[in-house]
């Protein structure tokens, strides 16, 4: 007959491995203390096991993930506070994700300061292509303003501040784009570290939505730097280009 685990040897292991392939490979996603898998971000664990659970362990060799786990002294951390309950937001949580909703509607800012630099040149494609990021950051921001909402958090609108309208170029805009939303995916980062320390699991649910949406984000802009920077001042693939952005989406 099969031996029940007592209580005292139940792995608390839901902080890391929650995604939904748990077993798929694992790659550095550029920061030493994150490791993706296909479904989430999770913490390296050298880091941070001691923090959720001292008596386990993760051995990563050549890229594949291998679990061991060491016999427990004490109850592991329980993953719910129980049936139905959902705890509350904690002061930090909140101050970040307040500052990431504006983060979001600035993003917004950015991208119509952009969008009002190409009106001005023959590029209107990319101007539209800007105008359509911009509507998607603000839904961003509306994403976070819902989730503040509905766990029962103050919520606080910041003022934004000014966006930049003029460029030399589709290229310098389109850089700009890039820069913007690799500082946009730190930030994300930050939310989904602070919700692991605070053990809030349903914000670092909902950050993965975004760190998801992200490696989208970065690709797409990614490309059309790649796409400007080859076509360089040739006036013909420059309109082809412009007219392929207005056309995206």
């Amino acid at each position: 007959m099969a031996r029940r685990a007592g209580s005292g040897e139940i792995f608390s292991a839901a902080a890391f491995f929650t995604a939904r392939r748990a077993g798929s490979l694992l790659q550095r996603a550029g920061r030493d203390d994150w490791i993706r898998t296909s479904d989430l971000y999770v913490p390296n664990v050298a880091l941070y096991q001691a923090k959720l659970h001292p008596a386990a362990a993760v051995v990563l060799r050549g890229g594949k993930m291998a679990r061991k786990i060491f016999s427990i002294a004490r109850p592991s951390v329980p993953f719910s506070m129980g049936a139905g309950e959902m705890m509350q937001l904690t002061e930090n949580l909140v101050r970040i994700l307040v500052q990431q909703m504006a983060n979001e509607f600035q993003s917004a800012y950015l991208y119509l300061g952009m969008a009002a630099y190409l009106e001005r040149t023959p590029f209107g494609g990319f101007a539209r292509w800007m105008r359509r990021q911009a509507a998607e950051e603000v839904r961003h921001g509306d994403r976070i303003f819902s989730y503040l909402v509905d766990r029962d958090a103050p919520v606080e609108l910041y003022p934004l501040g000014k966006a930049q309208c003029s460029y030399t170029s589709p290229l310098e805009a389109f850089r700009a784009a890039l820069d913007h939303e690799q500082r946009v995916t730190r930030w994300i980062r930050d939310i989904y570290e602070l919700a692991l320390l605070e053990k809030d699991y349903e914000t670092m649910e909902f950050a993965n939505w975004f760190l998801k949406e992200q490696v989208e984000e970065e690709k797409q802009t990614r490309d059309w730097v790649e796409r400007l920077a080859f076509a360089g001042e040739d006036r013909g693939t420059l309109l082809a280009l412009d007219c392929r952005a207005g056309q995206e989406r």
